[in-house]
């Protein structure tokens, strides 16, 4: 039961901390597309 619980806790957090992490490469991404094209 408490195996369960913590699992879907793992699960949850990873989740979470995906769509943060995809939303901070995303800005480092949009940052390097800018340097780039202002090097240009």
């Amino acid at each position: 039961m408490y195996y369960n619980i913590l699992i879907y806790m793992i699960y949850f957090f990873l989740y979470k901390n995906y769509i943060n992490i995809k939303k901070l490469l995303q800005k480092i991404n949009n940052i390097s597309i800018q340097t780039y094209s202002y090097s240009i």
